[in-house]
Order: C-alpha cells, then structure tokens, then sequence
C-alpha cells in the first residue's frame, strides 16, 4: 500500500527511497518494543522501591502489615 506525503495541500506519493526508509523506522520501532516495556517496568519497580526503601533503615520497626 503506498505512502503519501501532504505537500502544500497535495497529496504526493513517496518515492522508492522514502518507502524504504519509512519501512526501516516502522522496523526498528517496532524491534525495540520489548526495551521500551522493560524500561517502563523498570522505573516503575524503581519509584516503588524509592518509596518504601525508608523502611529498611536499622532505626525503623517494621511492623508485620509492611513485613507480608
């Protein structure tokens, strides 16, 4: 299915050139997917980890309700 462009109000199909180039971004897009969720699951488990790391401290009781 052809691409187009929208130059100055017209409609200009891309060229062999450019629907190669746009199919190696859409590619690469999509190849980094998994290192894009992992890094979202990673600053996720981190902010977490930030807000309760407090808790370890040698001068704080932890309580049961924290401990489960």
């Amino acid at each position: 299915m052809p691409r187009f462009h929208n130059i100055c109000g017209n409609r200009v199909q891309f060229t062999e050139a450019e629907e190669t180039a746009r199919d190696a971004e859409e590619q690469a897009w999509s190849d980094g997917a998994f290192d894009r969720d992992i890094a979202h699951l990673r600053n996720a488990r981190n902010r977490l980890l930030a807000e309760t790391d407090w808790m370890a401290n040698s001068d704080v009781t932890i309580s049961d309700d924290w401990k489960t």
